[in-house]
């Protein structure tokens, strides 16, 4: 069944799972455990598009603010 792209239960967990996805430094069993969820949850998370956009977005900031420090 393809996930339902026209809505993402967002709440603080998976907010907080986004942004550290977008860190890319924690695995998955990790992540989970940190924002309180299954490991399964986070890779459910990490297969919808609306997920992937939050964690690309908080890349393109992370991106953005190096280089407004000339990092």
């Amino acid at each position: 069944m393809l996930p339902d792209v026209t809505a993402f239960p967002w709440t603080p967990r998976s907010d907080r799972a986004a942004v550290l996805v977008a860190e890319d430094t924690l695995k998955d069993t990790e992540i989970a455990a940190t924002v309180g969820v299954a490991k399964m949850t986070v890779e459910r998370w990490k297969r919808n598009p609306l997920f992937r956009e939050r964690v690309a977005a908080h890349v393109a900031e992370a991106v953005a603010a190096l280089k407004s420090r000339g990092i």
